[in-house]
């Protein structure tokens, strides 16, 4: 779904012709669509982690 997701993003501009955008569309709703399921499926605490320390002194 990823790849989908990046391959709608970047065909869709530089496709001339209006049936290739709107496949360039389709496959980034596709992407979409799986990025929305895959953030339903995670529990809240997943999704939002508490802060952790980063740097030199971590």
């Amino acid at each position: 779904m990823g790849i989908a997701f990046m391959a709608g993003g970047l065909t869709h501009p530089f496709i001339p012709s209006q049936a290739g955008a709107a496949a360039g569309l389709a496959i980034g709703a596709v992407g979409f669509a799986g990025a929305t399921v895959a953030l339903l499926r995670m529990r809240n605490d997943d999704f939002d982690l508490p802060p952790t320390r980063s740097g030199p002194h971590a």
